[in-house]
């Protein structure tokens, strides 16, 4: 079953967005510089978004899989316009940050996530027969499914956590999120691809998506859905978060080197898709956003930092 990822998502969530931004302080390079199984993307040019023909054909196949209420047209309206754009060379983690790497942060920062905070966390999951959003006791980094619950495995990615938990961990080990465009360049390379591995859909062979497992797999599982720079779940598993606000429009007034976003807005960008989503959301190009604050148990984030 298909969801509304952006009002459903939105409207459980929105109380996370009140949390202020981020109590706690983490200063950057706090932690072990964790730079060795990192790709390398070269400076260059790439194209950006979805021209508007691309566009048309997955909101027509958006349309014919949506439920009530569901907003394809606006969701792909911000993909639009294909833009061209510079990024200066810079790496990304090949994995997703894991549930052990996370720990190891806590363990040694005391870091209270924003779910632990409020001893609570978004929880998508199927009830009497239907998919559907919860917001529950319990749902931490520790149990992402709620109060009595597990990770999965230390090598699965870590899931309840906010934006301000993504960045102070980024921080912690000397790095920083990656903007929207060098996490769409990493996913893409340059020659517009639609998902990470290419242009055909299969969800089985190259990625965790349209509910195979309906849970997330250990980081790195799908090697045949590396990216052309040798990125690792780039499609499915879990979204990520980037370091932007997000704007419907920004794309229109996008600045053309190294862009870092709009100057402020409510909600930050996420990227990726889902162990959860379709071949339509799960597009390398597809854009969602929440408040800062929310979490879920179908987002995580990786690191990025600037150089060669």
């Amino acid at each position: 079953m298909k969801q509304d990822v952006h009002k459903s998502m939105t409207a459980l969530c929105c109380v996370a967005a009140l949390l202020p931004a981020c109590a706690q302080t983490t200063q950057q390079g706090e932690g072990p510089r964790k730079m060795e199984d990192m790709i390398h993307v070269p400076a260059g040019w790439f194209w950006m978004g979805l021209s508007a023909d691309a566009s048309r054909q997955f909101v027509a196949a958006c349309t014919r899989e949506r439920e009530e209420g569901e907003d394809c047209p606006g969701w792909f309206q911000a993909t639009e316009p294909r833009h061209r754009v510079w990024l200066d060379a810079f790496r990304l983690d090949r994995h997703e940050v894991s549930n052990a790497d996370f720990r190891q942060f806590v363990q040694a920062t005391g870091h209270v996530t924003d779910a632990e905070r409020e001893n609570r966390g978004a929880v998508r999951r199927e009830q009497d027969g239907t998919w559907g959003w919860f917001m529950v006791d319990g749902a931490t980094w520790r149990s992402p499914q709620g109060a009595g619950s597990d990770i999965e495995a230390d090598d699965h990615p870590v899931l309840q956590v906010s934006w301000h938990d993504a960045l102070a961990y980024c921080r912690w080990v000397g790095k920083q999120l990656p903007t929207e465009a060098q996490w769409e360049k990493a996913a893409r390379g340059t020659d517009e691809r639609l998902y990470a591995w290419g242009n055909d859909w299969n969800a089985a062979r190259h990625s965790n998506s349209a509910k195979s497992v309906a849970r997330t797999r250990p980081v790195g599982h799908y090697p045949s859905g590396a990216s052309p720079y040798g990125a690792l779940d780039m499609t499915g598993n879990v979204w990520e978060w980037v370091a932007d606000w997000f704007a419907p429009d920004y794309y229109a007034v996008s600045e053309t080197r190294n862009p870092h976003g709009p100057a402020q807005g409510s909600s930050r960008v996420l990227r990726g898709g889902s162990w959860h989503h379709s071949s339509v959301i799960s597009l390398a190009a597809y854009r969602i956003h929440q408040p800062p604050g929310a979490r879920n148990n179908l987002a995580g984030f990786r690191c990025a930092a600037s150089g060669a």
